[in-house]
């Protein structure tokens, strides 16, 4: 009995190192299959047949690793009808725009960021509108040519807003964020 223990732990490691399945026939045979058992056949585990014995308790929690860097964390404004900035994070500016059309500056690349613009509703507009659409500025994968001077570089983004519609640009509050 010992010797076909030490030979079901044998194939149950040669299982477990090449993804192959330890696998009982109906008649109590055991097959290990390279990928998965048949379809008569039940997968079995070193504890069922005991050849590791039962498992024990969990042991007690490590200690706690060193905290991490902080992450970068996203960036966002509200940028209200006006084109003026009432809250943010930071360092977000207004470079150029018109109506329904404003380039923003960041400060800093947004290169490999998530960017998300949704419509806003503030005391100075909360009416009736269309979409908005954000895109990176200064071309390359991903990224749109912005053509105003001084905007074209990956640290810009053009949110347009449009009305009710969704047939022309039309100014509205916005947030908009990078993470």
């Amino acid at each position: 009995m010992r010797r076909m223990i030490v030979a079901v732990a044998g194939l149950m490691l040669a299982a477990s190192s090449a993804g192959a399945v330890l696998c009982k026939k109906k008649s109590g045979v055991l097959v290990l299959r390279p990928s998965a058992c048949k379809a008569k056949e039940t997968a079995v585990t070193a504890s069922e047949i005991g050849a590791v014995g039962p498992v024990g308790p969990s042991g007690p929690l490590g200690p706690q690793g060193p905290q991490g860097p902080a992450g970068p964390g996203a960036r966002w404004a509200v940028v209200d009808i006006d084109g003026s900035i009432p809250a943010q994070s930071g360092g977000i500016s207004v470079a150029t725009g018109g109506s329904g059309l404003l380039y923003l500056d960041f400060g800093s690349s947004l290169t490999g960021k998530t960017l998300e613009v949704s419509t806003a509703c503030t005391n100075a507009d909360c009416g009736g509108r269309g979409g908005a659409t954000v895109g990176l500025c200064g071309g390359g994968p991903g990224g749109v040519n912005c053509s105003p001077s001084g905007t074209d570089t990956d640290s810009h983004v053009i949110v347009y807003t449009l009305n009710a519609a969704n047939n022309a640009n039309e100014a509205h509050p916005f947030f908009v964020a990078a993470f």
